[in-house]
């Protein structure tokens, strides 16, 4: 039975063991159109840079990584506003296997709450356990009269990416080398 709670301190140490892997068929690109060291203008004298998001196929499927935290999870793990876990009860002792867990951070001054973490057992996913998450939290910001649940995923993580757009977020910005990899990173929304 899959059970949704706010973690506990022994937690930590189950979602250490997770895997933060990946399989994915494409990658998100940047596209600039025309010369990006001149500005283009609208007529109404407003300047934009003029590029475009696409989807590029990749020739096989790759397994990857996700991008390692510039903190250690366990030396950040009590500064998140919110840690969740996705247990399967296996029996009526308590004994459960952690499927998942999400993380996120409140922007108090903002009104605004950005999942940090999102991740599924590899041996998990498709079965509902993100999609748990994700409405928890979701519940959890609304509670709190939130405007908007923020998320981030690296350009390559098009299931990542995807996951999030079947539950209602959008695509709302793009960040080169946000990732202590130096890997990009697509922003997503969802107002509540």
């Amino acid at each position: 039975m899959l059970v949704i709670r706010e973690a506990e301190t022994p937690d930590l140490a189950r979602c250490l063991e997770v895997r933060p892997s990946y399989t994915t068929s494409a990658t998100w690109q940047v596209v600039l159109e025309g010369d990006p060291t001149r500005r283009s203008t609208y007529a109404r004298g407003e300047a934009f840079l003029p590029f475009q998001l696409r989807q590029t196929r990749l020739p096989r499927p790759c397994q990857l990584t996700l991008p390692a935290l510039a903190v250690p999870l366990a030396e950040a793990w009590p500064h998140y506003h919110l840690r969740l876990v996705a247990l399967d009860l296996l029996d009526a002792s308590g004994t459960s296997l952690l499927l998942g867990y999400l993380l996120l951070n409140l922007f108090f001054d903002q009104g605004q709450a950005q999942i940090a973490r999102l991740l599924v057992a590899p041996e998990s996913r498709g079965h509902g356990v993100g999609k748990a998450l994700v409405t928890a939290a979701r519940h959890w910001a609304q509670k709190r009269n939130l405007i908007a649940l923020l998320a981030h995923a690296p350009g390559r993580n098009v299931p990542g990416i995807e996951f999030y757009q079947q539950r209602g977020f959008r695509i709302s910005g793009f960040l080169e080398h946000f990732y202590p990899t130096r890997e990009d990173a697509l922003f997503l929304m969802c107002q509540l």
